[in-house]
């Protein structure tokens, strides 16, 4: 007996699966490169190869559940480009779907975040003439029994770099964070709170991390591409 070809609603939902997952990766991909390694790429690609699947396992009900994923975390200002593209790729209109209606509302979500309590938080920046200002930042959610935070601005003032001691009752980490124009991520990081761990930049595409020791290591990058920018980390190791 032959197989039994996919429904036409789970063609229909694979196709705009597809379509949704090509729309994230051209405008995401390229964002926050570590070390050749493109993490947001890797990520929608798996998910094409998931829809794929279940696109020859006959799977609607998985190809639903996929879109109303990927749907969720699309950006509110890429929506309406994603709508038109999702169109002239497949022909289907995507607020015909159930899932797109269940996408995330970020006014409503603000709006909780509002409402929630909150604690401060005071942030000193070092500015690229060496001198520092303080921030002071209104943080949701169950307060940390550690948060502490130094931030660098490059030079030209288009990037920052954000050391992090964080802990909450046995979980702890120290972590540096770049921040590009378009995106942000770890490029380093340890389980453990080690407040000997300093980043600054050397030029406005070299940064500099010193710390007593390397290891242990969670996260070590060396070289951060986003989109048009290169960014080298250099590490040091202090002598003690």
């Amino acid at each position: 007996m032959p197989a039994k070809n996919p429904s036409v609603a789970t063609q229909r939902y694979h196709a705009v699966v597809i379509a949704v997952l090509d729309f994230q990766i051209e405008r995401l991909s390229g964002q926050f490169v570590c070390d050749g390694r493109d993490a947001i790429r890797e990520h929608f690609t798996r998910q094409q190869a998931q829809a794929d699947g279940s696109l020859e396992k006959r799977r609607l009900s998985a190809l639903k559940a996929l879109l109303k994923a990927t749907l969720k975390v699309v950006r509110p200002d890429f929506q309406a480009a994603l709508a038109e593209q999702v169109m002239k790729k497949t022909g289907h209109v995507l607020e015909d779907f159930p899932e797109w209606g269940g996408r995330m509302n970020y006014d409503e979500i603000s709006a909780r975040g509002r409402g929630t309590k909150g604690y401060s938080e005071v942030r000193k920046i070092i500015q690229p003439d060496g001198s520092s200002v303080t921030r002071v930042s209104v943080m949701t959610g169950p307060k940390p029994d550690r948060l502490e935070e130094q931030e660098a601005v490059s030079p030209d003032g288009r990037m920052r770099v954000m050391v992090t001691q964080y802990r909450m009752r046995e979980h702890a980490s120290t972590s540096v964070t770049l921040i590009t124009p378009v995106a942000s991520g770890p490029v380093y990081s340890v389980f453990e709170i080690r407040p000997d761990i300093r980043a600054t930049w050397i030029d406005n595409h070299t940064l500099r991390v010193d710390m007593n020791k390397i290891d242990p290591v969670n996260v070590c990058y060396h070289e951060i591409r986003s989109l048009g920018d290169t960014i080298h980390v250099e590490y040091h190791q202090d002598e003690i």
